[in-house]
């Protein structure tokens, strides 16, 4: 299952990942979903950080994960 150790590498509470979920209406401290221009700027934060990016919902869970993917292959 390739894409679960992706998965893992994106969640934030599993693996120290790349993204923090939230599904508040609350984004004190991070950046709203919505307001995410590209995953290639996520991944990009949370290297100069290296802590878990705030914060995403699927769709940003979703284009992490895919542009992970793009750039490992």
């Amino acid at each position: 299952m390739v894409w679960m150790k992706y998965y893992l590498q994106v969640n934030s509470p599993d693996e120290d990942g790349v993204v923090e979920g939230n599904w508040t209406e609350k984004f004190d401290g991070g950046v709203p979903p919505t307001k995410w221009t590209g995953s290639l700027k996520i991944i990009r934060k949370y290297y100069a950080t290296k802590k878990p990016v705030k914060y995403g919902q699927c769709w940003i869970f979703s284009g992490v994960v895919t542009t992970s993917m793009h750039l490992t292959t």
